[in-house]
C-alpha cells in the first residue's frame, strides 16, 4: 500500500477531534470511533444524531455508517452530567469518495 494513500484518512483522524467541521474521503462509509475516559465514566453509553437521525453508541467501540456525499451534522447526546466531549460537539463531516474514519472522545470527572 502506497503511504500517500493513507494520509487523507489519518489527517481526518488528528484533525477531527481539534475542529469542529472536517472532511471526509470515503466512499459514504464512516467509521465512528469513541472511547471513553476519566474517573467516573458513563458506561451506559450514548446516541449519535447523524443528519436529524439518532443511532445508539457505546460507551467505548464502534460505528460504522453508510451516508451520501456531501455535509453532515454530527452530535453526540445523552452523556451523564459529568461527562463532555472533547472538541466540537456538534460537528460537520463532510463526505467524498474512499473509507474514512472519525475519532470522538468523551471525558468523565
Amino acid at each position: 500500500m502506497n503511504r500517500w494513500n493513507i494520509l487523507p484518512a489519518l489527517a481526518v483522524l488528528l484533525w477531527g477531534g481539534c475542529e469542529s467541521a472536517f472532511v471526509i474521503d470515503s466512499d459514504g462509509i464512516i467509521e465512528i470511533a469513541i472511547r471513553t475516559r476519566g474517573s467516573d465514566p458513563d458506561a451506559g453509553g450514548y446516541s449519535l444524531i447523524v443528519d436529524g437521525r439518532m443511532y445508539a453508541l457505546p460507551s467505548t467501540g464502534t460505528l460504522s455508517l453508510q451516508l451520501p456525499p456531501g455535509g453532515h451534522r454530527v452530535e453526540v447526546v445523552g452523556l451523564a452530567e459529568n461527562c463532555l466531549v472533547d472538541g466540537a460537539n456538534p460537528r460537520t463531516v463532510t463526505v467524498g469518495g474512499g473509507m474514512a474514519g472519525v475519532s470522538i472522545v468523551v471525558v468523565c470527572a
